[in-house]
């Protein structure tokens, strides 16, 4: 099993403002990834030096379009999950690399990883150019829940008095606790 964790980093200039990091296995997920891909031709090619979360975009309406497939976590749910973004854009119209999410038992599996070339709300594995050379990550399904519940209850806390954001729809599987 993979161990999953996430942090929040204060922004200096505004600290009711926070970037969230995925941590896998001790290290951030972006720089894992960037391990097993070649950087140099896959995502330089198309003008990217880094990958930002996207957990909260900039449109709204990408952001619940995040969280709606991260929380598909019923017992044989496969769905598509974007997880990095240019972070320039900050939203799903640009560079964006998916996961390919099965939960089973009581486990949370990424199966693969890649480059999205299509619209992520068809749900299309053929719109997806996957990376062949990358493992996929294994995680406890409670442990996989707390992360994000523990993000929810954050970021519901640092956005509970602006209007933006205020009525994210979590999934009801992230339950604050």
């Amino acid at each position: 099993m993979n161990n999953l964790s996430m942090i929040n980093i204060q922004q200096e200039y505004n600290p009711e403002v926070f970037y969230s990091e995925l941590i896998v296995d001790g290290v951030l997920l972006s720089e894992w990834l960037a391990k097993y891909i070649d950087k140099s031709t896959q995502l330089k090619k198309l003008g990217v030096k880094e990958l930002g979360l996207s957990l909260n975009l900039d449109l709204y309406s990408d952001t619940k379009i995040v969280w709606h497939y991260l929380g598909q976590l019923d017992d044989g749910n496969v769905s598509y999950v974007p997880l990095l973004v240019c972070p320039e854009d900050n939203d799903l119209s640009c560079t964006v690399v998916v996961t390919e999410q099965y939960v089973m038992d009581d486990k949370v599996v990424w199966k693969r990883f890649g480059l999205l070339t299509g619209l992520i709300q068809r749900q299309n594995s053929e719109a997806i150019d996957w990376f062949v050379t990358v493992p996929e990550l294994t995680f406890a399904k409670d442990d996989f829940e707390k992360v994000f519940s523990q993000f929810m209850k954050e970021f519901t806390e640092a956005y509970q008095h602006r209007d933006e954001f205020a009525d994210i729809d979590f999934p009801t599987k992230f339950c604050i606790s």
